[in-house]
């Protein structure tokens, strides 16, 4: 789209560190860029309401914190309660959640919604079950390893993200312990390559794709409109594999 309109495209990644975000900006600005798409890191993005006032912004996947501007996302909050219901429909009571950072809006309303899908089915939730602030796949194979561990071990285990989920498969396949015979699995945001995992994998499916370009549709009618502050929420499906303990079904 930005090649369409004869817009050169310059990137950088963050590395979820805000003050390389911080970096990265202050130099585009000194590119003199017409417009920024930002997936925001941890932390304030106030600093940007100096630029906010003369640069068309839209923050994507997830929302930025200390400042109102355009967004675009998915809803996270109905995936993670779908996802956890379906798994208490299997009958698990002892389920797990490996998280990334609660600071992200994504891992907080995942969570949120974790504990809001568990408190309505009456089903108590395991503080040694809840790892959360996880960053890398090591991170989550370590918080694994001390899930499985403990003296009664979860039913399934809810991975918050891609990455979570890597760590996760990496700890149970090291222990020796089979999905979902010995425990089940289930993760929010559906890798491209799920299906050469075995089992297949339990998952929510997010519109990728579809959210870069509308972020890329938003700026644009900022820049050539004036538009501000649109907020935009993309549903989500939940795609029913055997991860979980279903027969392969796909999507609801």
């Amino acid at each position: 789209m930005a090649v369409e309109k004869n817009y050169n495209i310059l990137l950088a990644n963050s590395d979820e560190m805000l003050k390389k975000e911080k970096m990265y900006t202050k130099v585009f600005m000194e590119k003199q860029i017409e417009g920024l798409i930002v997936v925001p890191s941890a932390g304030s993005q106030e600093y940007m309401r100096l630029y906010a006032s003369h640069l068309p912004i839209v923050f994507v996947d997830r929302k930025p914190n200390d400042i109102e501007a355009s967004t675009v996302g998915v809803d996270n909050f109905y995936g993670a309660y779908a996802l956890t219901n379906h798994l208490i429909q299997h009958g698990y009571s002892r389920i797990a959640f490996v998280c990334h950072d609660v600071n992200f809006s994504t891992g907080k309303e995942r969570y949120n919604a974790f504990r809001e899908a568990l408190q309505k089915a009456n089903i108590e939730m395991f503080d040694e079950y809840i790892k959360i602030g996880n960053r890398t796949i090591e991170d989550a194979f370590a918080a694994t390893v001390d899930i499985i561990r403990q003296q009664i071990r979860p039913q399934a285990i809810f991975a918050s993200n891609n990455v979570m989920v890597l760590g996760i498969m990496k700890a149970l396949v090291a222990h020796k312990l089979e999905i979902p015979r010995d425990i089940a699995l289930a993760v929010f945001d559906d890798l491209p390559f799920s299906e050469i995992f075995r089992p297949y994998l339990t998952a929510v499916s997010q519109p990728t794709y579809e959210m870069g370009k509308l972020a890329a549709q938003v700026l644009f009618e900022q820049m050539e409109k004036g538009i501000t502050n649109e907020k935009i929420t993309l549903p989500v499906q939940i795609v029913i594999r055997e991860s979980c303990g279903c027969p392969r079904r796909g999507d609801i």
